[in-house]
């Protein structure tokens, strides 16, 4: 199945050693808002708890409109994106995509795996971070009237991606699937319902890089392009290997 050209035309605008929480922030004299980047840079550890009043202010880029996400959304800024767990779903509708927010981080966390950095509540279990309550979410983000800053996808290529670019959005231009197209659609099946699949894409100098989309997105079974197209979407990491989920059904023949 395909989604509506008014969805597709709307997209295209798109070390486990703990950090020390007891040393103030830089620049805690004079807090207030702060880059994406520089947040992140906050958690060099698995668990930073933020205590000081900073917050950043950044565009919506990823969520669950489209079944992409779940309980979290994505916010970039001109330095880097961040994903932030929320304990609530339809998140569209109080955040949506391309809206422009500010995150009031004191009382805070942030949580590393890998080469990944989440923000949410301080974590109770196997998670970097818990997901901040949904009661919570007025208190801790706000939805900015007025212009913001339009983020849109950074181009690049498979081989220039590299830890900056975690929960960034990206687009690949001028790309091919490889041969794992298993039944022809975005998503394979088990018993009859579709699954998170990752599928691989190659440029014109061979690099390869895989592309996640998650099995409750709505074009989970759509028919994959059979030629060049361009795919946008978050850069993700997990298990040491760098991966594309699809957002914003950001994918253009």
């Amino acid at each position: 199945m395909r989604l509506t050209t008014a969805i597709a035309s709307a997209v295209s605008l798109l070390a486990a050693v703990s950090c020390d929480t007891s040393s103030a922030l830089p620049h805690a004299d004079n807090p207030g808002t702060v880059s994406i980047a520089y947040l992140k840079s906050l958690c060099s550890g698995t668990v930073y708890d933020i205590r000081t009043d900073i917050s950043i202010s950044g565009t919506v880029v990823a969520n669950d409109w489209l079944g992409e996400y779940y309980r979290s959304i994505v916010v970039a800024d001109t330095t880097g994106g961040i994903e932030i767990c929320i304990d609530a779903t339809q998140l569209y509708r109080q955040l949506p995509v391309y809206s422009n927010i500010t995150v009031y981080c004191n009382g805070m966390t942030l949580g590393r795996v890998g080469g990944k950095i989440e923000l949410g509540a301080h974590p109770t279990g196997d998670f970097s971070v818990d997901g901040l309550p949904a009661e919570a979410i007025s208190t801790y983000i706000r939805t900015d009237s007025g212009n913001g800053v339009e983020i849109m996808p950074t181009e690049k290529s498979p081989d220039e991606i590299g830890i900056s670019d975690i929960s960034r959005p990206v687009i690949f231009r001028d790309v091919s699937l490889t041969g794992d197209t298993g039944n022809g659609c975005w998503c394979e099946t088990v018993d009859g319902e579709y699954v998170t699949t990752r599928r691989h894409i190659v440029d014109g100098n061979g690099a390869t890089f895989a592309i996640q989309t998650r099995g409750s997105c709505l074009y989970a079974g759509e028919e994959m392009p059979t030629g060049k197209f361009s795919v946008s979407g978050i850069i993700d990491y997990s298990g040491g290997e760098y991966f594309m989920v699809t957002a914003n059904h950001g994918i253009a023949e």
